[in-house]
């Protein structure tokens, strides 16, 4: 049977960027023993201004935007995204130099990253308000609320509600497939799903 934890903003580490320049709200981390670099990391920043990312290498990410809106991301030689919109997101490596800009004024993002040499991670966004169902066999998966949800996942007998900002990990030993449910009276309500797949 899959083991739920569920985790609210009171929950969260705050611990300083790597570069100096501002603090992320740790959401969820495992670190396996006897290893100091964490295998995979949730976490939730502020972005007031414009400037660099700090350097995580050998680190796959996905950042998604959760406020604010046009977000522009520079990786160097040629490589970039803009994140126009709440909700949208883009991956890429955490050796990138990547910089930051605001168009729009200050951001909050999501940010997932899995060690690359022992993970990988997939995110896919959910529409709570329609009933959306998604299927996983992945070690580890990852829901977080972004407005009201409740959540049920097959197996486990269990619908867990989820307030704005909340987060449910749902981990298992085996493979077996992992079947989750979102819903949500709110009108356009978004959830964001992160697969973690061991490598």
């Amino acid at each position: 049977m899959p083991r739920l934890t569920r985790i609210t903003p009171a929950d969260h580490t705050l611990m300083p960027w790597k570069n100096g320049k501002g603090s992320t709200a740790e959401i969820a981390v495992r670190r396996p023993p006897g290893n100091e670099r964490f295998l995979w990391r949730l976490s939730q920043a502020q972005v007031p201004e414009d400037g660099p990312f700090s350097d995580f290498s050998g680190y796959d990410r996905t950042l998604v935007l959760i406020e604010g809106t046009k977000l522009g991301l520079d990786f160097g030689e040629g490589r970039a995204a803009r994140l126009e919109a709440p909700f949208a997101h883009a991956a890429f490596a955490g050796d990138w130099p990547t910089v930051a800009t605001l168009s729009a004024g200050p951001v909050a993002d999501l940010n997932i990253m899995t060690d690359r040499a022992r993970a990988r991670h997939k995110f896919t966004l959910l529409t709570a308000s329609t009933g959306q169902s998604h299927t996983s066999e992945a070690a580890t998966i990852i829901v977080h609320a972004l407005a009201e949800a409740t959540v049920a996942v097959l197996g486990s007998g269990e619908r867990i509600a989820l307030n704005p900002g909340d987060t449910l990990v749902i981990e298992q030993d085996g493979n077996a497939p992992v079947t989750v449910t979102v819903t949500s009276d709110a009108a356009a309500a978004q959830v964001g799903l992160v697969e973690i797949h061991m490598a």
